[in-house]
């Protein structure tokens, strides 16, 4: 087969999951790379005088030799490496036309070069690419999709068709069994929360449910159903091709979770701290970096650790490394290997210094701390308050009724 070219158009196209009638137009193909790291820093002021002057000044400074991560983090930014790849550009429902003039210019800059963009919103990027993984070839591709709309006849005769399958099904052997003739999906969900929002699988490229709409369900499967019952036919996801119903397979009592519930999870944790333990027995008495090299350990440096910007090594955040070093004078080393998130560490501290300019108000990192929780809980979703729940209900007695609403 060979290659596509520039301005070839593809037939109508449409997913058995999707509600729309794509047609795709390849308008352009450029040498790309897999995946890159890049570091950055953004300003925007007041007005674009003002930001070319602050921007002029920032690249003077970095010029000048001082580390990129050092200058963000003095601007209250981040400023450590950053990885993107093609996937995660290519994989996304819709593109920031700002994403995709950030995108471009990163694959077309020079390794170790700084260099700066100005992006529509009148934000300008600093930015340094530090590395770049294998070359592939990247498409520009031109979509035009047509909603999927049925007709009220089409309706009826899939509700008593679907309503007709509900009804004819006993327990879940059933429903396995007899979907399979027309054409329906069973999915099943385990250990459903009350503050769980909707039923079925998160698809992975969204993040958003497979199913939504779906609260009615869970209200339903906490206030009204037993073990085995099977619900009536939930129309609210009709407009998007699913009708829904639901059979409750079994109700775990007030209290923790059995073993059988909580399997994969307790199995996963009891082999990271097996394989722990045996990287703990492997170092011995290793405290430092280079006795744990002369064990067979890896090695590496993180500079500009606080609490503001977790430990992070190879992408996992190590909290307890963070705290451990917080802990530890300068000169000084781990008392032993401990075990991380990701790995079995042992750490010297070779600096400690409080940034210029930078105090502590103990009142102020109070107030920021309540500000970002409210921000968390004024957020559409009931999962960032079920650490709130958790405690009221377990401390205070509180009784959590939310799902009948």
């Amino acid at each position: 087969m060979s290659a596509p070219v520039p301005y070839t158009v593809v037939a109508p196209n449409q997913r058995q999951t999707s509600e729309y009638l794509a047609v795709a137009k390849l308008i352009n193909k450029r040498q790309g790379v897999d995946s890159l790291a890049f570091q950055s820093i953004g300003v925007a002021m007041q007005n674009p005088v003002e930001t070319s002057r602050v921007v002029d000044s920032i690249m003077g400074v970095l010029n000048a030799g001082q580390q990129f991560d050092s200058v963000a983090i003095s601007l209250g930014q981040r400023g450590e490496k950053s990885w993107i790849s093609a996937n995660q550009y290519q994989a996304q429902e819709t593109i920031n036309p700002e994403f995709v003039e950030l995108f471009n210019a990163l694959h077309k800059a020079e390794v170790g070069k700084l260099s700066t963009i100005k992006l529509t919103s009148g934000t300008t990027v600093i930015y340094k690419v530090v590395e770049k993984k294998q070359p592939v070839t990247l498409y520009d591709v031109a979509i035009v999709s047509n909603q999927l709309k049925f007709s009220n006849e089409t309706y009826n005769t899939e509700y008593n068709k679907f309503s007709q399958y509900v009804s004819s099904c006993k327990n879940d052997s059933d429903m396995v069994k007899k979907a399979d003739a027309p054409g329906y999906t069973v999915l099943t969900h385990e250990n459903l929360l009350s503050t769980d929002h909707n039923i079925g699988r998160v698809d992975p490229r969204t993040g958003e449910p497979m199913i939504p709409n779906t609260r009615s369900i869970v209200k339903w499967a906490f206030s009204e159903a037993t073990e085995g019952s099977i619900s009536k036919v939930y129309d609210e996801n009709a407009s998007n091709g699913m009708l829904v119903a639901a059979l409750l397979l079994k109700v775990h009592p007030q209290g923790y979770l059995d073993l059988a519930s909580v399997e994969g999870q307790v199995a996963e944790q009891l082999n990271r701290d097996r394989k722990a333990k045996m990287l703990i027995d492997q170092l011995g008495d290793a405290k430092t970096p280079e006795q744990a090299l002369a064990k067979g350990a890896d090695t590496l440096s993180r500079q500009h650790i606080n609490f503001a910007v977790p430990v992070s090594i190879r992408e996992f955040s190590e909290p307890a490394l963070g705290g451990a070093i917080a802990a530890t004078e300068v000169g000084k080393s781990s008392a032993h290997p401990f075990k991380g998130n990701n790995g079995v560490y042992v750490f010297t501290v070779t600096d400690r210094r409080t940034m210029e300019g930078v105090s502590f108000d103990r009142r102020a990192q109070e107030n920021q701390l309540v500000n970002n929780y409210v921000q968390l809980l004024q957020k559409n979703s009931y999962r960032p308050y079920t650490d709130v729940s958790d405690v009221l209900v377990q401390k205070a007695k509180v009784q959590d009724n939310r799902y009948k609403f």
